[in-house]
């Protein structure tokens, strides 16, 4: 990595030496540079989440997306939603939280 990379670690508790480390690399949006991050497995969505905020020096309401699924319990763990070493998480973030008919499918009324 080069030293302009941008790398965060976390501790939550702390880590035993046998907890697995994560490489993550965030992709927010539509910019054009991932965040890379290393932290542990044990990390909570809601965390990760903070870190990418702080990260981007923005506010607002961020969801993450790994493996064509949405992280959406804030206290699961990455290891729990099956993020591995090396992932893309894929990062949408809006100024407010969206509303429940913006994320019903479209045809779910017919």
């Amino acid at each position: 990595m080069s030293e302009q990379t941008s790398l965060l670690q976390i501790r939550v508790d702390p880590v035993s030496a046998d907890e697995e480390m994560l490489s993550l690399r965030a992709k927010v949006n539509c910019r054009v540079k991932d965040i890379p991050f290393r932290l542990p497995s044990s990390t909570t969505v809601r965390q990760f989440k903070v870190l990418i905020l702080a990260e981007l020096k923005e506010e607002g309401w961020l969801r993450l997306i790994h493996s064509g699924k949405m992280l959406s319990n804030d206290d699961d763990t990455l290891a729990s939603c099956k993020v591995t070493d090396g992932a893309f998480v894929h990062c949408v973030l809006t100024e407010c939280r969206p509303t429940a008919a913006a994320m019903a499918p479209a045809d779910a009324g017919e």
